[in-house]
């Protein structure tokens, strides 16, 4: 099979890639060398680390994060949780997000 393009590291940005690469109507792979999802790249790319923003991603921050319009993030927010990246606490103007991260055994 051919693809349009092959993401190396399926962590917080290359899964970004991925997923709006293939939205866009491109043939993606994603080539990850551990299980997926995992926390190994997730420090660099995300400052504020596995626990993300304090009290969860709000819609607002997600919005001024990636400038999308307030149906785009709707719609985004929407996929990205029963698709397994983001987990939702609270309904409505309460809701927040935060990044599915299986956690290592310590």
């Amino acid at each position: 099979m051919r693809y349009d393009a092959i993401v190396l590291g399926i962590g917080g940005m290359g899964s970004a890639a991925t997923y709006h690469s293939a939205r866009r109507g491109l043939r993606v792979l994603g080539i990850e060398q551990f299980t997926i999802p995992h926390e190994m790249g997730s420090p660099q790319v995300l400052p504020e680390g596995p626990e993300g923003f304090q009290g969860g991603l709000s819609a607002s921050n997600y919005a001024s994060i990636t400038r999308a319009s307030p149906a785009t993030t709707t719609r985004d927010l929407g996929e990205l949780v029963p698709q397994g990246a983001l987990l939702r606490t609270g309904e409505r103007r309460h809701a927040r997000y935060r990044i599915a991260i299986a956690r290592r055994p310590e």
